[in-house]
Parts: C-alpha cells; structure tokens; sequence
C-alpha cells in the first residue's frame, strides 16, 4: 500500500460527531448546530450562508421582530443540538470563534446570531477518529472528497 493509500484509508476513519448535552464548550467559541447534509452544501459554498426567519420554520420573523437573514449560534454546545434539523441526515456542530465576527445578542431572548456570511476557513466541526477534535471545516471538505 502506498502513502496516498494509507492516508485516505486514515481519511476514512474520521466521522462527524453528533451533538448532546454533554458536548463541552470553550468561552472562546459560539456553536450551530446543523445536519451533515448542509455541512456539505456550506463545504460547497465555501461559506454558512444566513437565512430568513422562515427558512425550515413555520415562523414569519425572529422573536425580536426582525425579518433580516440570521445565522444562530449559541455560547453553549450542550444545547445546540436542540435546534439541528430533522431532515438531512445525523446532526453535527459547527464552532466559530467569537472575536473572528461581530456577534450580535437578540434583544428578548439572548441567543446570538450574525447577519453576514461565515467562511468555512472561519468554522470548525466536532470529528471523532478514536477521540473527540475539532477541525477545520475546509479540511475536513478536502477529506471527505479525497
């Protein structure tokens, strides 16, 4: 087997990690939780995009009124797979760190959300190769395509 052989068999063996309530958080980190699906259509393109307030919801505006495109996080990772969706395959969780944008918190409820697109060179994702990591989400899209 040569060196290329060797190192995608190793590829192989790293999975995304589904979020619970035991997924430990850093203060330095927000966290979003989606489903694998739209992991690779962000890998795809190259960014998180946000969304309108009724983009898989039922809602017609965030709970602070407002209609403009959101992306949510929140400071704590034990939570978020609360709000990965149902569809589009296991649920993972994404980090951003938090001096990289100018995070804003939603007036009524706290949660904290950006309006902007994130590159996924900004965003890590919770893998497991034998022990729990977090990587670089453009990485991890260079691995699962090789």
């Amino acid at each position: 087997m040569n060196l290329e052989d060797v190192i995608k068999e190793q590829l192989k063996k790293i999975q995304p990690v589904s979020p619970d309530d035991t997924t430990e958080n850093h203060p330095d980190f927000v966290y979003h939780a989606t489903s694998l699906n739209r992991v690779y259509d962000i890998i795809d393109f190259g960014f998180i995009q946000p969304h309108k307030p009724w983009h898989g919801t039922d809602q017609e505006a965030w709970p602070d009124g407002s209609t403009k495109s959101r992306i949510y996080f929140s400071e704590n990772a034990s939570v978020v797979w609360c709000f990965s969706p149902e569809e589009g395959g296991c649920s993972v969780i994404l980090r951003v760190e938090k001096r990289s944008f100018k995070f804003k918190k939603e007036s009524g409820t706290g949660d904290i959300y950006y309006e902007g697109k994130i590159p996924i060179k900004n965003v890590e994702i919770l893998v497991e190769d034998g022990n729990k990591k977090w990587i670089e989400l453009r990485v991890f899209g260079e691995l699962v395509e090789s």
